[in-house]
């Protein structure tokens, strides 16, 4: 578990990965019904992180979240303790599924779909409406979508909230 309802996230690092030396690992986890932001490798943004994981989540996702990394935030409405939020600023250096490997993105702007391109060029659209998670291409059985995000940060400010 990582310390306890309430446990303040310590981001981690990787330091085979990114320009910098070190890059920030993240999880992202998908919230479907196109709440969650778009990520894509070579894209420098800032972000918002939970400052505590939601204990939903955590209890939903214990495994994943075993290590501590920090967890993308789908919008501050749903953070029981939006002061203690997170801001990274960066560019995104690699995406990661467990199960399909390497991706260059995950596209969520599309209203009801939510398309993973893998490192190969093959994309797979999800439903994110009506039935979050079942992907259109019948021979795709993912249980879950999420996957792990390097982020190399860089020099810029965080976002003003």
């Amino acid at each position: 578990m990582r310390g306890g309802p309430g446990a303040r996230i310590m981001p981690i690092m990787d330091s085979s990965i990114g320009s910098s030396g070190s890059a920030v690992v993240a999880v992202w986890i998908p919230h479907w019904y196109n709440l969650d932001p778009p990520i894509s490798v070579g894209t420098t943004d800032c972000w918002t992180f939970y400052g505590q994981v939601p204990p939903a989540l955590e209890a939903e996702h214990d495994q994943l979240l075993a290590d501590q990394p920090l967890l993308f935030q789908v919008a501050a409405a749903f953070d029981e303790n939006p002061e203690n939020a997170i801001s990274l600023c960066g560019t995104i250096a690699k995406i990661a599924h467990p199960q399909l490997g390497e991706l260059k993105s995950v596209n969520t702007d599309r209203f009801g779909i939510y398309e993973f391109a893998l490192a190969d060029g093959t994309t797979i659209q999800v439903e994110a409406e009506e039935g979050p998670g079942k992907a259109y291409d019948a021979k795709v059985v993912v249980d879950d979508w999420s996957v792990r995000v390097w982020i190399d940060p860089d020099d810029l400010p965080p976002p003003r909230t």
